[in-house]
């Protein structure tokens, strides 16, 4: 979850271009990432 706030925070969102990208990216791929943004509620 801590990497995810700092991500946010930062605006970074490498190896992605955009945070869109990126929760794209984690979505497609399930996993840990995808299930964090949800409990946030950050999409």
């Amino acid at each position: 979850m801590r990497h995810i706030q700092l991500r946010m925070h930062e605006d970074e969102w490498r190896p992605y271009t955009s945070k869109a990208d990126a929760v794209q990216a984690w979505f497609r791929l399930g996993g840990i990432r995808a299930q964090v943004l949800e409990a946030l509620n950050l999409v």
